[in-house]
């Protein structure tokens, strides 16, 4: 899905801070409420400002699915410009050409709230993904801005196994 985000916040931590109410909408057409719509289990969310960070929620998708597949699973596409608001259309119907249909309740476009996503975050112009692991109720337990590599990897995998062993 096509990214844009105009606005630049810094980078920082959000680890024990609860995601903040956003609204967002599957490519499949449903209405979400981030984090009221996904308490109960985990969650792992894969937030994509640019859309150069594509590579990188596929490949962080990929392990969570494998490693966490009790979680919910969500990629987002963060949008803070008018312009693609404006464009929706388009864009929800371009997305849903190129992704499996089974997907497309896990593929969420926010369009108003992206700023605040954005702010909660940061956002530098790194190109990176964000990954944010949440526990039951919506708190950010596991964070990475760092990109996809072997050592961010190991990093969400022991968050991932510390987080199921305070389950048990």
């Amino acid at each position: 899905m096509l990214v844009g985000c105009a606005s630049v916040y810094p980078a920082r931590s959000p680890v024990g801070d609860a995601l903040p109410r956003v609204t967002g909408e599957t490519i499949a057409g449903k209405t979400i409420v981030l984090p009221d719509d996904l308490r109960g289990r985990p969650t792992i969310l894969l937030l994509a400002y640019q859309s150069k960070a594509q590579d990188e929620v596929n490949y962080w998708a990929m392990v969570a699915m494998a490693n966490m597949p009790e979680a919910n699973l969500y990629e987002v596409a963060v949008f803070t410009q008018f312009k693609y608001f404006l464009a929706r259309g388009r864009i929800i119907r371009q997305a849903a050409s190129r992704i499996p249909e089974p997907l497309h309740d896990h593929l969420i476009g926010v369009w108003w709230g992206g700023r605040t996503l954005a702010r909660f975050t940061g956002n530098p112009r790194d190109n990176h993904a964000r990954l944010l692991l949440l526990d039951d109720q919506g708190e950010v337990i596991y964070f990475n801005d760092q990109g996809f590599s072997s050592q961010t990897m190991r990093a969400f995998l022991d968050a991932v196994r510390a987080y199921q062993e305070r389950r048990e």
